[in-house]
């Protein structure tokens, strides 16, 4: 305890915050955090497209086969990206979660940073969220019903 008194007398941070130093160092922590959080979610942006694009162009490449094999074993790699594509995706919302959280509690710390709080209340439930979790099982369920069409379309000569 005498450790912490000395170390937040001397204007050093304590080891259990990084925000009492100072509020410029607590600011500049923020908008650090803030830009991670918007890194975030243009990387699930970027992961949602890229994902479409490749399940799109290996549905293709499937319809296209004319060797029962590489059909039905390209058919397959459509609902394997979506699923390890929803795993990245799940990945980055943790971290994105977590980041939210630690600036609530800078917001909380500091008074004068209120976007978070006032961001969160704004919100109407979690429509984005949801909307994109729903695009993550559609893409997946597609997948799905895409390779048992084509698995039948081959068994039937297709």
């Amino acid at each position: 305890m005498a450790v912490r008194r000395n170390a937040a007398a001397a204007g050093k941070p304590t080891a259990g915050s990084a925000t009492a130093a100072s509020p410029d160092l607590s600011a500049e922590e923020y908008r650090h955090c803030r830009e991670l959080l918007l890194e975030n979610v243009r990387s699930m942006d970027r992961n949602e497209i890229y994902t479409l694009g490749a399940v799109a162009v290996t549905m293709v490449f499937s319809l296209t086969a004319t060797n029962p094999a590489v059909a039905i074993g390209s058919a397959m790699i459509p609902l394997a990206l979506s699923y390890m594509a929803r795993l990245r995706y799940m990945g980055i919302g943790i971290m994105t979660r977590t980041l939210n959280t630690f600036m609530v509690r800078m917001v909380k710390a500091n008074p004068s940073i209120s976007w978070t709080t006032f961001e969160r209340s704004a919100k109407a439930g979690k429509f984005l969220r949801e909307n994109r979790v729903f695009f993550w099982y559609v893409l997946m369920g597609g997948s799905a019903v895409f390779l048992a069409a084509r698995i039948a379309l081959v068994a039937t000569g297709h």
